[in-house]
């Protein structure tokens, strides 16, 4: 049993490739949260288009176990950017700041 995290952040002004450097190295504290590398849900984590023009987005994505909570991919999301971006928040189709 796993669980797939999906995190989509807009207006995001920072260097998305170090972006997602801190929080592939936040994430990877949590021993919990071990990133599993599934065919079928590749872990990622790249810039994409802002619906708004000349503005960019953050996607990042992952697989982890079940033991890996909400609050570890949160102190991730903290750690990286101080929620400079805002907060981590859940939604049923996954997170978004």
């Amino acid at each position: 049993m796993t669980m797939r995290w999906k995190v989509q952040a807009q207006d995001v002004d920072d260097d998305i490739p170090a972006m997602c450097h801190r929080l592939w190295k936040r994430l990877k504290k949590h021993h919990s949260c071990s990133v599993w590398g599934l065919p079928m849900f590749r872990p990622k984590c790249h810039e994409v288009d802002d619906p708004r023009p000349g503005h960019k987005g953050l996607y990042w994505q992952f697989e982890t176990s079940l033991f890996c909570s909400t609050k570890r991919v949160q102190g991730a999301w903290w750690d990286a950017t101080h929620n400079r971006h805002g907060p981590l928040v859940c939604s049923n189709d996954g997170w978004a700041v």
